[in-house]
């Protein structure tokens, strides 16, 4: 990732969010903001580490969209992500995008603050690495 383009946009991003292994080292970085009222656009999302760690990192955006009442989450991704985040649940969508770059949506589903909902047990779950 060309770094000069993450500083370029960590001042139009206003969300954002890293990623640390166990010894305080960034494996992941993340930022995001918010496109219109119920939309989060998440403009950068790179991640080195450990199987698992894309996953984690988005889960935990994922939930935080949740709980700030977003109703969709919508990102432009490279050639070689797609197949992840289609697993994640985004799905294509026709918008304009950078040469090259894929326009991915989903719907997040605003969920109840009930505890026994299964959703929000598994996101908290995964987010906390249990």
């Amino acid at each position: 990732m060309n770094i000069a383009y993450v500083m370029t946009h960590l001042t139009q991003n206003p969300i954002r969010y890293l990623l640390t292994n166990n010894s305080n080292r960034v494996i992941g970085i993340a930022l995001l903001k918010n496109e219109r009222p119920g939309i989060r656009r998440l403009n950068i999302m790179a991640v080195k580490g450990p199987k698992g760690s894309g996953r984690l990192l988005l889960n935990k955006i994922i939930k935080n969209a949740i709980e700030n009442n977003k109703t969709r989450m919508n990102l432009n991704a490279h050639p070689g992500v797609i197949n992840f985040y289609k697993k994640m649940g985004f799905k294509p969508y026709s918008a304009m995008a950078p040469r090259g770059l894929k326009p991915m949506t989903q719907k997040i589903k605003n969920v109840p603050s009930n505890n026994n909902n299964w959703y929000r047990r598994r996101m908290n779950n995964e987010v906390s690495g249990n």
